[in-house]
């Protein structure tokens, strides 16, 4: 079976208790979609990012995940992908 979860975390909170459960949901999950916003603040063309992380295994073994980072814009009917410095400011 499936499980998805939506766990909203904020760096200033001083939630220990939804830090941990959002640590151990990682922890167990085989596929982790993390969004955030940007870092370096507002931009017109891009509004945030997603990284896709394809875990492997879950065992301690010396295989990486399998990272796929991504921007994206949301639009009024959709939302667009796209790599990391292919957005419609940077061409």
């Amino acid at each position: 079976g499936n499980i998805v979860v939506l766990v909203h975390s904020n760096e200033d909170s001083e939630d220990e208790e939804n830090e941990l459960v959002g640590n151990s949901l990682c922890h167990h999950s085989d596929l982790i979609l993390w969004v955030e916003g940007l870092a370096t603040g507002f931009c017109k063309d891009v509004h945030g990012q997603i990284k896709i992380i394809r875990r492997v295994s879950l065992e301690l073994t010396a295989e990486q995940d399998h990272i796929q980072i991504y921007q994206y814009k949301i639009q009024e009917k959709n939302v667009t992908f796209f790599a990391r410095g292919l957005s419609a400011a940077v061409l």
